[in-house]
């Protein structure tokens, strides 16, 4: 990131918010990437937003 994006983000939110926002971000990755890992299935009756590569 830049520094007059993180300048902005900090203004924005402080740090403490910046830090927040970073483990957000961090836990939704993982979560993420477990559950495609462990290929978790889709609700009954929900598609997939995205088609599956070939």
């Amino acid at each position: 990131m830049s520094d007059p994006v993180f300048a902005a983000v900090k203004a924005r939110f402080g740090e403490r918010g910046v830090v927040d926002l970073i483990g957000v971000m961090g836990y939704y990755h993982i979560v993420s990437m477990a559950l495609n890992v462990d290929r978790y299935p889709l609700p009954d009756g929900a598609k997939p937003e995205l088609q599956a590569l070939k």
